[in-house]
């Protein structure tokens, strides 16, 4: 769900050697997905994560990756995704909640993205309830952490593009003031891999 350019998608049936199926309402994403991540088994599809274009009990899981403060009504979101699901089969949510963005680095250098950031996402045990009201047992939480970049100077480089919308709702102003805050740290800084850590809800 919120399947974007396809990066996860293919992943996905790389790893687990499974069909996907991905959702995603934006045209643009859909289209550049299908060109640069095209597989064979996997099927880029039109659509909301309130409004599903899948049969009952089709799929196996559902694979949420930083879109649920997306989502105009998370808990017909979760509904849906309750419908579509055969029994037993997860939800695993991959995302940065409300009250715990200690783990992006970014974060820490732009203070009114920061407080974006805690408005738009909700908190995880918002998210909690609305998948129990769905009809969900049970979850668990656990962090995941990955590279982000392969050290600073690349984390920069990455930051600069403005590709998380919370950066592109800041002012010019401060984003090229806490980019260039990020810029000395890289340059007083060894090199290394800059980690992320978000959270990972599961619930079944």
């Amino acid at each position: 769900m919120g399947s974007g350019t396809g990066i996860w998608a293919k992943f996905i049936v790389e790893w687990f050697d499974t069909d996907v199926i991905g959702i995603e309402p934006s045209t643009g994403m859909r289209s550049r997905a299908t060109q640069t991540r095209r597989h064979s088994r996997v099927h880029y599809v039109g659509g909301a994560a309130e409004h599903l274009p899948l049969r009952d009990a089709s799929c196996g899981a559902v694979w949420m990756s930083t879109v649920v403060h997306h989502f105009a009504d998370l808990h017909a979101a979760a509904r849906e995704a309750r419908r579509v699901l055969r029994d037993g089969g997860p939800v695993l949510i991959r995302q940065s909640f409300s009250g715990r963005h200690d783990g992006i680095l970014w974060t820490g250098f732009f203070p009114s993205a920061l407080r974006l950031a805690e408005q738009r996402h909700p908190t995880i045990e918002t998210v909690i309830e609305a998948f129990t009201k769905a009809g969900f047992r049970h979850h668990e939480v656990r962090e995941v952490s990955q590279i982000a970049a392969a050290d600073l100077h690349e984390y920069v480089q990455r930051t600069a593009t403005r590709s998380d919308s919370t950066l592109e709702l800041i002012s010019d102003e401060e984003f090229e003031r806490g980019l260039e805050e990020l810029r000395n740290l890289a340059e007083n800084s060894p090199s290394e891999p800059v980690v992320a850590t978000l959270d990972m809800l599961v619930v079944t």
